[in-house]
């Protein structure tokens, strides 16, 4: 039996929980803000070697420390604040990161400055900068892509946020638009069936605030079986900072078959985590590579 089948009484309780933990359509115009910075900021240190380990997924050598000999035009979508954006420019690449927060692109912009990169100004258009990064607050569904880009990448389960499935295949006909003949695409979420059995629950986490003082966050994992959606909510010691997440989560069969509808050609190889072992039921990560058709 799938860890997707519920009793119906089970079900009764998981359909109550996005009511329970605020649930709102439009939940990601807001919840990515400074106080979800405080939390996911801690992921920065790691960033140079998966972006590094991306290349390397795609099929490009990155020796340490060294640059690739391939100079690429990359598209990084829900970029953040441009952790991933950054150290592929710093590898040598011509980056261009998306996102629809303005505070987190300005920052991505003041730290690839301090950073000794290049920073393009906002044209407003997604094409790759002459040189370093350029970054561009935009939509993921609406891309309006030039066709000009060699790699895209959507990392960190940035996919699967919009509850009309339509919306999410948006997304995906947004990047394959932005790239090139035989462009390839690295999508990274959650595995489903590891989550549902073992990324439910509740923990907490100490964070310190910007007077130095600490902070205790609780995060609560529920996954709604009805909608395929995984659903976190951080409670602060201040009820008005609380933030909550959502996404769906799509089985690799699901999602090979969106990309297939979308136009890509899909790997034959699918991988559980940036080391590139292969994926199972039990992999950290469900990360799918692909390629726009010649």
């Amino acid at each position: 039996m799938s860890v997707f089948d519920l009793t119906s009484k089970a079900r009764k309780v998981f359909n109550r929980i996005p009511a329970m933990l605020g649930y709102r359509p439009d939940w990601y115009s807001s919840s990515f803000n400074q106080d979800y910075e405080k939390i996911y900021r801690i992921t920065d240190d790691a960033a140079p070697r998966e972006a590094r380990q991306v290349l390397q997924l795609l099929g490009y050598r990155v020796p340490r420390g060294a640059r690739t000999q391939q100079q690429l035009a990359i598209l990084d979508v829900a970029c953040g604040w441009g952790r991933h954006t950054m150290q592929f420019a710093l590898n040598g690449h011509r980056v261009t990161g998306v996102d629809l927060n303005a505070e987190f692109l300005e920052e991505a912009r003041h730290e690839a400055a301090e950073n000794g990169i290049s920073v393009s100004p906002d044209d407003a258009k997604v094409t790759p900068p002459e040189s370093g990064v350029k970054f561009v607050k935009r939509d993921m569904r609406t891309l309006d892509g030039s066709g000009d880009f060699d790699v895209a990448v959507c990392l960190f389960t940035s996919f699967g946020y919009f509850s009309d499935p339509e919306e999410n295949m948006e997304v995906l006909r947004s990047v394959h638009d932005c790239l090139k003949p035989r462009g390839q695409f690295l999508l990274d979420v959650d595995n489903p069936e590891l989550y549902v059995t073992k990324g439910t629950g509740q923990s907490s986490q100490a964070l310190t605030d910007s007077n130095g003082e600490g902070i205790l966050v609780t995060k609560q994992s529920e996954f709604d079986f009805d909608r395929g959606r995984r659903i976190v909510r951080f409670v602060f010691d201040d009820p008005s900072l609380n933030i909550y997440l959502e996404c769906q989560l799509y089985t690799l069969e699901a999602l090979i078959g969106m990309l297939e509808d979308t136009g890509f050609v899909v790997s034959k190889t699918q991988y559980g985590n940036y080391d590139g072992q292969n994926y199972g039921s039990k992999s950290p990560r469900l990360i799918v590579k692909a390629r726009k058709r010649a």
